[in-house]
């Protein structure tokens, strides 16, 4: 239940934690471009802004109580860490006049998710930049960690837990990087389930960096507390050899299942804008 009703929360927010409101009206040429828990999210344009990316509560939105708990939590976490260089900046918010929806306002990814990028930029990719594109993804997730923001903003207890959870997940976007697709893309969820039930994984790709190889088999150990954290992660990103790749011929491969836990907000500087 949250203490403040979520008018008087923004309210508040606005007045005492410097949230910018803009006016509506500034922004045009609106594209629906996603959606997700708390409603739609859409490109427009902003004379003062440039292209960004608005996020659009769901009508009835005030009226679900564990709903505007979530989307105040998650307000207050992008405020913290908005100014981060690999993470999407947050401008503020705006309220549609007409229907009094309100909106976030998010700096826009021109480029699409990581996955959107590989598809498209993948063979234009050496390892080099593969490795740096890892560390500006890590160096996201180790902000979100000092912050203490993990997938869901949980007690304190639990931090851990999570942090090593985002560990697996980041596992397993550096094994994506390797490859330029989704793991088990050509399989039905049934399937990859009844997979990683039976301790399969997804192959090491030809070509591959060996330090790079193991770190992400390390990331998506099944024993949590085998996992590095983000600290370890960044260094041994840091002692990366390129002189030793992976040759298929040579080794037996091993799968992985890609769970979708790390956060939307983490932005990469390798595009025009993250």
């Amino acid at each position: 239940m949250p203490t403040l009703s979520y008018e008087k929360w923004l309210e508040t927010a606005i007045n005492e934690y410097f949230i910018k409101a803009f006016d509506y009206n500034s922004f045009n040429n609106f594209n629906k471009i996603g959606s997700g828990g708390f409603g739609n999210v859409y490109s427009a344009h902003s004379e003062l802004l440039g292209i960004v990316a608005i996020k659009k509560l769901r009508q009835d939105f005030d009226n679900d109580e564990n709903t505007v708990d979530k989307f105040i939590r998650e307000l207050r976490n992008i405020t913290k860490i908005a100014q981060h260089k690999n993470i999407i900046q947050f401008f503020g918010i705006a309220q549609d006049p007409k229907t009094k929806i309100n909106c976030i306002i998010l700096q826009y990814a021109n480029d699409g998710d990581l996955r959107n990028y590989l598809q498209a930029h993948f063979s234009e990719l050496d390892w080099p930049t593969k490795i740096r594109m890892a560390k500006e993804i890590s160096h996201g997730i180790n902000w979100l960690h000092n912050e203490n923001i993990v997938h869901r903003d949980l007690e304190d207890t639990k931090f851990k837990r999570e942090k090593l959870s985002d560990i697996y997940s980041l596992g397993v976007i550096f094994w994506e990087l390797s490859s330029g697709r989704p793991p088990f893309k050509d399989m039905t969820l049934p399937a990859i389930i009844l997979h990683v039930s039976s301790g399969k994984r997804e192959s090491p790709i030809d070509g591959t960096p060996n330090d790079f190889i193991d770190l992400y088999r390390e990331a998506w150990n099944d024993y949590m507390n085998s996992r590095p954290d983000i600290a370890n992660v960044l260094r041994k990103l840091d002692c990366i050899r390129m002189d030793s790749i992976y040759r298929e011929r040579d080794s037996i491969g091993c799968y992985i299942f890609f769970k979708n836990e790390i956060k939307n907000t983490v932005h990469f500087t390798y595009s025009n804008n993250f």
